[in-house]
């Protein structure tokens, strides 16, 4: 990958996080939370940084099956190991965006503090 690409991509995901924190903080302050407006900035900027350092591991460790992008089967066998490192916090995203009683009637909403999701379909 070419540095130009390698900039463009950061700057995609730089945008992308900056994105979920605007959006935090509009739903925090809809919400009538009267809170410090550190606390969905830390929020996204915990999970911006988990994600990153997943994201640069599995880079970092996979880079040397780039050969197998031909054979996408065999790639995603590679990348598959990396499933129970990511599937942890993906699991708690999706149970958390997915849950009806997260749900306002106005659409969803960010999880309350303490509360935590789990996988598995109640």
């Amino acid at each position: 990958m070419n540095q130009r690409t390698q900039i463009l991509l950061g700057i995609a995901w730089l945008l992308f996080w900056l994105l979920l924190t605007v959006t935090a903080i509009q739903d925090f302050q809809r919400n009538g939370n009267d809170g410090p407006l550190w606390q969905p900035v830390l929020w996204e900027g915990s999970s911006a940084l988990a994600s990153t350092t997943l994201l640069f591991l599995q880079r970092h460790f996979t880079r040397r099956h780039d050969h197998l992008l031909v054979t996408p089967w065999r790639w995603f066998a590679r990348q598959a190991i990396w499933l129970p490192v990511t599937w942890p916090s993906l699991c708690r995203w999706l149970s958390a965006s997915a849950m009806p009683s997260m749900r306002w009637p106005d659409g969803p909403t960010r999880m309350r503090h303490g509360h935590r999701p789990s996988c598995t379909r109640t």
